[in-house]
């Protein structure tokens, strides 16, 4: 059975496309096929990263608190900084 609607498919796209738009489709699948497999591999990767963290588990998550708290206060500061600039 499904040897036959390959078959259709097939006839079908053989006289609905010319070897021009067939090799186009080709080409467009290939690259589509390769952007996926591109970001199934970044998605692993990005996965794997995100297991690491969790195993950390509090001490990371005091830490990024941390981090992100000085993080404000720098923007905070850079701007009072800049406001102060402007306002001579």
């Amino acid at each position: 059975m499904e040897l036959k609607v390959r078959l259709y498919k097939l006839q079908f796209t053989q006289t609905h496309f010319d070897k021009g738009t067939l090799s186009a489709i080709s080409n467009v699948k290939k690259s589509l096929e390769n952007e996926f497999s591109a970001l199934m591999a970044k998605s692993k990767e990005v996965e794997t990263k995100l297991s690491i963290y969790k195993l950390a588990g509090k001490e990371f998550e005091a830490v990024s608190n941390e981090f992100l708290a000085v993080s404000n206060k720098i923007k905070q500061l850079k701007s009072d900084i800049e406001t102060f600039s402007n306002s001579k």
